[in-house]
């Protein structure tokens, strides 16, 4: 764990860790217990930890942060469950302590109503389906979403990976709704990536160079978006629906609105209705258009229904594509 954090920290990354010993407790009993239930789910809440394995719980987590110094703490999650809650608030006391000294920024992340909200970042997982997520709005406060770049958290010979304008149009959906993207992509068992993972991720990071001004450092706008497809549902089922040229979300920053579109229009025009002068968004009057990576003015127009956009002939991107 102290080669890899060294290795990530010299290639500018930051370093987190993951928890997920609190599920001991259930599937390492002989014989293994049930799956304890979500609070508040009506179901009886089961056998809880006792003081000697929170004991020893914590004692781990203290090990981790005093050896490593991640500057992530990811709990999974059982750890919602009553036993928890005292430990947990010693625990965001005492790591919150330890980052002030390092006088680092860190992160810890939870799940359903583990912890109170504005105590950490909350995390919604792929395939999550007992948090009843809304997706006609930006949340409140930042969250984060675990997502996978396969059908499947783990590695298998068959993997296969999901198409990469699928993981940047999820990005684009997850950022203007407040929130960060933990993409998982996972190893082989000698550690490596396969020629077919790396060439995602480069992708990925070529359609961050072009337009990530409309992803880094930006806030959700009054709306999070427009279009047929919502994005994020309660359940988050795979796979994804296929979003279209009108499906599209805008992210802010200090004057500026981005539009991302998540589809390309086959007739390169684009009629974008929150940004119109008469819109409910009240967007008041858009002075210009830029398409980002693209050097050139390109056509556009407000009216009182819609800001309508008509597109280069070429693709300055393969994937969305970002006005501001």
């Amino acid at each position: 764990v102290r080669e890899l954090g060294a290795a990530v920290r010299q290639r500018g990354l930051v370093f987190g860790l993951s928890s997920h010993t609190e599920e001991y407790f259930w599937f390492s009993a002989n014989p293994p217990l049930r799956a304890p239930p979500a609070p508040k789910s009506g179901r009886p809440p089961g056998p809880q930890p006792d003081q000697k394995f929170l004991d020893w719980w914590y004692g781990r987590l203290v090990e981790m942060v005093e050896k490593y110094e991640p500057q992530v703490m990811w709990f999974d999650w059982c750890i919602e469950q009553p036993a928890f809650e005292p430990y947990l608030r010693k625990f965001a006391a005492y790591y919150y302590n330890r980052a002030a000294e390092w006088k680092k920024g860190v992160v810890i992340n939870y799940k359903y109503e583990a912890m109170p909200a504005k105590s950490a970042v909350l995390d919604i997982s792929s395939l999550t389906s007992r948090f009843a997520w809304k997706p006609e709005a930006a949340h409140p406060r930042p969250w984060q979403f675990d997502s996978m770049s396969n059908y499947e958290w783990f590695w298998r010979p068959d993997i296969k990976l999901r198409p990469v304008a699928e993981l940047v149009a999820e990005l684009v959906d997850v950022v203007s709704k407040n929130g960060n993207l933990l993409l998982n992509f996972t190893p082989d068992p000698e550690g490596a990536f396969n020629a077919e993972h790396a060439r995602a991720l480069t992708e990925i990071g070529r359609w961050l160079a072009t337009n990530g001004e409309a992803i880094y450092g930006t806030r959700p706008w009054k709306v999070f978006g427009e279009g047929p497809h919502e994005g994020l549902g309660s359940n988050f089922k795979m796979p994804r629906p296929v979003f279209e040229a009108a499906d599209v979300r805008f992210t802010a920053k200090g004057d500026t609105v981005f539009a991302i579109p998540l589809a390309w229009p086959a007739d390169r025009r684009l009629a974008i209705k929150a940004l119109g002068a008469g819109a409910s968004a009240q967007p008041g009057v858009v002075k210009s258009v830029a398409l980002l990576g693209e050097a050139g003015a390109i056509a556009w127009k407000q009216t009182a229904e819609a800001l309508e956009v008509t597109l280069p002939s070429h693709r300055p991107t393969d994937y969305a594509r970002c006005y501001g």
